[in-house]
């Protein structure tokens, strides 16, 4: 899947792959893959032209076939609020950790693409990349650390370290 944000909505295109061979009709494959949406929701984005399949305006009862792109129009109004405070509380040449609410996402996905750590964090810090470290396993997961550039990510856990204060 491509996401792409852009003023007023957050664009989603990918690729239709069938399942086992079965065939399937755009609606149900949206309710089976998108499940933050029901389907009288999927049906007013369709009714809205906010879906296409190969670049035509999307039909909810229309057989998909293997690697047509469909793409989503989702307009911001849609994705819920969130509390968008957080706090720098470490930064290096490398990386920058963060500290954040609970009800403040990570990284996009689901229903939540704009209201995000990870891009609310982009425009408060100029990071080339914004990149996940790997996993510092379990502890205080309202600590987010991440790499500036692609570079300075450690690669299977190499030299990281989780520390903690007394």
């Amino acid at each position: 899947m491509a996401l792409r944000m852009t003023e007023n909505h957050t664009e989603l295109s990918f690729r239709y792959m069938r399942i086992e061979g079965r065939k399937e009709k755009l609606l149900d494959f949206l309710l089976r893959k998108f499940r933050y949406l029901d389907r009288e929701e999927w049906l007013e984005n369709i009714r809205e032209k906010r879906l296409t399949v190969d670049g035509r305006n999307a039909d909810p009862f229309q057989l998909l076939k293997d690697h047509q792109k469909i793409l989503y129009l989702r307009p911001d109004f849609l994705e819920p609020e969130v509390d968008s405070s957080f706090d720098k509380i470490f930064e290096d040449d490398f990386l920058v950790a963060f500290n954040k609410p609970g009800n403040l996402p990570t990284s996009p996905s689901g229903k939540y693409y704009k209201n995000t750590l990870v891009n609310l964090a982009k425009k408060k810090v100029r990071l080339e990349k914004t990149l996940h470290p790997p996993s510092l396993g379990p502890g205080n997961q309202r600590s987010h650390p991440f790499c500036k550039t692609k570079k300075d990510c450690p690669k299977n856990g190499r030299n990281v370290q989780r520390t903690t204060n007394p």
